[in-house]
């Protein structure tokens, strides 16, 4: 197996590992905790002294203050200054959202690139914090898990399979790595490098504070666990820092959001039997909701705080040009937090309501409100996982569903049992969402999306778990038929049977619904006349000259439902490649490019987006797409270009010796007398491929076809009244932007004859009245190498340096850096990593007419 397929395979595997791995926690926990009640979890919070919370929270305060405090030093790494304030709110959402959804180089490094572009700081200096935050990290988890495994080991119970009864010498070992590690932060300077990975170092100055600060949080997690167990649990603090350490690695290990299961499964597992398994996973769950759960809610108000504190105040133009980038992180974020909202309402739903509450509410309330409540709760539960994955979608219709649905959430909440606590979550959630109307524009049916494989699996995870937690919580309820029918005041387990039952129903309705509802793979038709009309009448309204491709005739087109716009695209095999972004008007854009991803879902298809700009790149980003940096494409300054000047000598000592050793003319042809000189522009591009050896390119390159050049002027060079060379002209709507497609000389043409072809173009586009000229894209130009640099960027650019003998990549850029022209980044955006090997082959295919043709035409 290629390791390109082994790649894909192990994506596609990881989600159903992590699955596995938490249900097999879920499972160990069932085994261990086969007489635990959930009144037990009531009853142990009610006995909770306010001494013991009070500590508890100042300890996980303690804890947020010392990852605040790698941040510190990061920045200090970094050589950035920036107010306190900002680097404790961005650490504090980062670390809350990165604890709770997993994955934290990713969840909470995507938040860090949101928060501190948006104040100034570079993003290759966010990626560097976010690297210095992984290593010191995982440096002080080591010193700290080292430290207690030496001086205060647990023993290793015969079920866990290590080679040593103690974790003593696994304390020396990890005590030894980072003792050797320090002394490589000491002594090199230099990144650690293996293959393509690698790992710059942080100076020893600030890794041997940074680490201690880290070892001390990791044991501050430890603390607050301590102070909220029981007398009951008898074991000494520093031991149950060794088994809250374990435990972490472990979780950690298994990659499960949070740890989730697994961290309480090891935990209860590793304490000593005589512990009461109830009143430890009581403190476990009470745990999670101080350390984990609170500080996560926190922050998701914060940054719809943050949210809102935007639209009054503007960022500077760099920072607005940044944040154009991390903004579609901010519907992912209100996606995740709508999802928690409904498993909390679900989780809500399958235990046991608190007894004093549903007196009291059974004195105001009548018993069918009580009832109807429940059941609304728990199928408005489901019904925020499924619109979740509508919101990270931006569908307007999902906004609008899921603010009404939270609203009466936080209603059926207090009518169903006085449940404030999940109201008020309700209501910070809603807080968080409600500023962020303009976040979710999209005019499409909620009905017409499509789920992945992974949010299936991501709904029934949190569905199975919660049925589990109810048939526990009611394990002692002899099951009958008289169950589904009984009502009254304290038949929680009857309600809970209903609303598992109202659950099963919408999920299975909308499964249905997915599998039944039509959903072509049959790839659209290529743009017939009717569809080239209706895109020629865009095409001239616009100012991007590459809209002009759309006359090859090689390409399908999807309008938006305007008619003002469109996307065109190309198809070979599973990829579905568009050329360049949305033609049309921009306000479309973003619909069309969601859009045209849903279809490519529906088809079973592989989305690609070849030469998009740096503009619009974050709406790709927003679909989850990658972005791998093509070129940079030239575009020249008519207003500013000129012959004058020492700076353009070059070109002048150009024009002056093709006019002084030829009798040479320049005119712009217009497109009606394309068939009167149609033979001598194809004798002459007849004879230029055959001096190259090459054959017609197409999709994002014009190629000698009558239908397609008969629309276009052309720019024509004659010596001695002799057609020698010629180009087609691209012109953009407001005289904003010119440029040329089709170039091609004849063999016996004067030396530098092209050259002088785009100085009279250029010089003719400047007395039209046109801003730019554009001369194309240089392909791999632009990208860097260097430590910090992407793996793509690093191939790229060697790629570019000494890839002379497959294409003249440093020529090419040579030659149009004569015009002194601006640079403009050109991106190609595609699923991911393992997808990239494909869409390149794809898009080279369809450049060059198949895959084989593109090989041969190429050399």
């Amino acid at each position: 197996m290629s390791e390109g397929r082994f790649k894909i395979w192990l994506h596609r595997l990881l989600p159903i590992v992590i699955i596995v791995v938490f249900c097999a926690a879920l499972w160990a926990l069932h085994r261990e905790l086969t007489q635990f009640k959930f009144a037990d979890f009531r009853a142990f919070v009610s006995e909770l002294s306010a001494q013991q919370i009070a500590f508890a929270i100042a300890a996980t305060l303690a804890g947020y203050c010392a990852l605040i405090a790698y941040d510190l030093f990061a920045l200090r790494y970094v050589g950035t200054k920036l107010a306190a304030w900002r680097i404790a709110l961005t650490a504090f959402v980062g670390y809350a959202f990165s604890m709770n959804i997993g994955h934290s180089t990713l969840s909470g490094g995507a938040v860090r690139m949101r928060l501190y572009t948006g104040w100034g700081v570079e993003a290759a200096d966010v990626a560097r914090i976010v690297g210095f935050n992984f290593v010191i990290g995982t440096t002080g988890q080591l010193l700290a898990a080292g430290l207690l495994f030496l001086f205060a080991p647990i023993a290793v119970p015969a079920s866990v399979p290590l080679p040593w009864g103690s974790l003593r010498p696994l304390g020396i070992v990890l005590l030894v790595v980072v003792g050797l590690f320090f002394l490589l932060m000491f002594r090199r300077k230099a990144p650690l490098r293996f293959r393509d990975w690698q790992l710059p170092l942080p100076p020893f100055r600030l890794a041997l504070p940074a680490a201690i600060t880290s070892a001390v949080d990791w044991g501050l997690s430890g603390v607050v666990l301590f102070t909220l167990l029981p007398d009951s649990v008898e074991i000494g603090f520093f031991q149950l820092l060794c088994t809250v350490m374990l435990a972490h690695f472990v979780a950690l290990l298994s990659m499960v959001p949070g740890g989730l299961g697994v961290f309480e499964t090891v935990v209860i597992h590793l304490l000593p039997e005589s512990a009461s398994k109830p009143d430890v996973l009581s403190a476990l769950l009470a745990f999670r909701a101080v350390y984990y759960l609170t500080p996560f809610l926190i922050a998701v108000t914060l940054l719809g705080a943050y949210e809102t504190g935007l639209k009054r105040h503007r960022l500077s133009s760099l920072a607005g040009r940044v944040n154009a980038w991390i903004l579609p992180l901010v519907p992912h974020i209100l996606s995740v937090a709508t999802f928690a909202a409904g498993a909390i309402l679900l989780l809500s739903g399958a235990t046991p309501g608190i007894r004093e509450r549903m007196l009291l509410l059974g004195d105001w309330i009548p018993l069918p409100v009580i009832e109807l409540s429940h059941l609304l709760g728990s199928i408005v539960g489901v019904s925020l996982l499924l619109l979740a994955g509508a919101l990270r979608r931006r569908i307007d219709a999902a906004f609008v569903a899921v603010v009404t649905l939270l609203v009466v959430g936080i209603a059926a909440s207090l009518f169903k049992g006085l449940d404030y606590e999940e109201a008020v979550i309700l209501s910070l959630v809603l807080f968080a969402i409600a500023p962020c109307r303009k976040r979710f524009h999209r005019k499409a049916s909620l009905f017409s999306m499509r789920f992945t494989g992974g949010w299936w699996l991501s709904i029934a995870l949190v569905v199975g778990a919660i049925t589990w937690i109810g048939f526990i919580a009611y394990e002692r309820v002899h099951y009958h038929e008289g169950l589904w029918t009984h009502f009254g005041f304290h038949g929680d387990a009857s309600r809970f049977l209903r609303a598992s039952a109202g659950i099963a129903v919408v999920l299975s309705a909308f499964a249905i619904w997915q599998l039944l509802r039509p959903g072509s793979r049959t790839p659209p038709a290529l743009g017939g006349p009717e569809e080239l009309a209706n895109a020629r009448s865009i095409i001239e309204a616009s100012g991007d000259t590459t809209a002009c491709l759309a006359f090859l005739g090689d390409k399908r087109f999807l309008f938006s439902e305007s008619g003002r716009s469109f996307l065109m695209f190309g198809i070979r095999k599973r990829t579905w490649i568009s050329m360049g972004d949305p033609v049309g008007d921009p306000s479309e854009s973003e619909d069309l490019i969601w859009n045209f991803r849903e279809q490519c879902d529906a088809a079973g298809a592989r989305p690609a987006f070849y030469e998009v700009k740096a503009s619009t790149a974050h709406i790709y980003a927003g679909l989850g797409m990658t972005l791998y940096k093509l070129g940079e494409e030239a575009r020249i300054n008519l207003r500013q270009f000129s012959l004058e000047g020492s700076a353009r000598s070059r070109l002048r000592q150009t024009v002056k010796k093709m006019e002084r050793e030829n009798t040479v003319s320049f005119e712009i042809v217009p497109a009606e007398r394309y068939h009167e000189l149609r033979d001598e522009y194809r004798a002459i591009s007849d004879d230029w491929l055959g001096s190259k050896g090459a054959g017609e390119k197409s999709f994002s390159l014009g190629s000698f076809r009558d239908d397609y050049l008969r629309h276009f002027d052309f720019a024509c060079i004659r010596t001695n009244g002799k057609l020698v060379a010629f180009a087609n002209v691209w012109r953009g709507a407001g005289m904003g932007e010119v440029s040329i497609d089709l170039m091609r000389h004849a063999p016996d043409a004067p030396n530098g004859v092209m050259e002088y072809l785009f100085i009279q173009f250029m010089l003719w586009g400047k007395s039209e009245g046109y801003d730019w000229f554009s001369l194309g894209m240089s392909p791999l130009a632009g990208l860097e190498n260097h430590a910090l640099a992407p793996l793509w960027h690093r191939i790229g650019a060697q790629v570019f340096s000494h890839g002379e003998h497959f294409y003249n990549f440093k020529g090419l850029r040579a030659y149009k850096e004569k015009f002194s022209p601006e640079w403009e980044p050109r991106y190609l955006a595609c699923p991911g990593t393992a997808s990239l090997p494909a869409v390149l082959l794809d898009a080279t295919a369809l450049i060059g007419g198949g895959l084989k043709s593109a090989i041969r035409k190429s050399r």
